[in-house]
């Protein structure tokens, strides 16, 4: 992997190309004021054109790229044992949008202060910020262990999301538990159906 840091006047990107495939990163903060301000890492693909836009599928779906929102178990962005970092910028040569999120407290992120009402969910609040960014088709929130519960809660906050992905959630315990567990996986089904899918 081939490092250089790039200033655009904006922001600063620090330009990669791996196995032969020119991508950038940077640093984001989103400040939108309905929470502590959040952290993470912005991945894609280099573009010739600062502006350019993907085309528009011919079969009517949703312009715009596909974004991925990449959540930890209670760890910073990286991921575990840096699982998050190639496999970002492997999805990012693909065309996606990739962002490795620090949650409030984790990493980066601000905590989230007691007492003090919050408007909106982290990750539905970063998925909100994507959309603001770029032209984004469908998003996919992908979790690991314990993040899973800000994905389900990114449901809740009715976040603009056609995919949840959590790899090993934390399972319930026998009993109750099990039961509300199997309701809420009903009730995510049944949410996501109801959304357009785009590639």
């Amino acid at each position: 992997v081939e490092e250089a840091p790039v200033d655009d006047g904006w922001t600063v990107w620090m330009r990669l190309r791996d196995q032969g495939v020119a991508l950038r990163e940077r640093v984001v903060h989103i400040a939108d004021g309905r929470g502590p301000v959040l952290a993470g890492v912005l991945c894609e693909r280099e573009r010739e054109r600062e502006r350019e836009r993907e085309p528009a599928a011919d079969d009517g779906a949703r312009p715009g790229r596909h974004a991925i929102v990449l959540l930890s178990d209670g760890q910073r962005r990286v991921g575990p044992h840096r699982l998050w970092v190639p496999w970002a910028r492997r999805r990012a040569a693909r065309g996606d949008l990739v962002l490795r999120l620090d949650t409030a407290g984790i990493g980066d992120s601000e905590p989230a202060v007691p007492g003090r009402a919050v408007r909106c969910g982290d990750v539905a609040r970063a998925v909100a910020w994507l959309r603001q960014q770029a032209d984004v088709a469908a998003c996919s929130v992908v979790s690991i262990g314990a993040g899973a519960q800000n994905a389900w809660d990114a449901l809740a906050d009715e976040a603009d999301v056609q995919r949840v992905v959590a790899i090993d959630p934390p399972l319930p315990h026998p009993g109750g538990r099990a039961r509300l567990a199997a309701c809420l996986g009903a009730w995510v089904a049944a949410h996501l159906l109801r959304r357009p899918f785009a590639a």
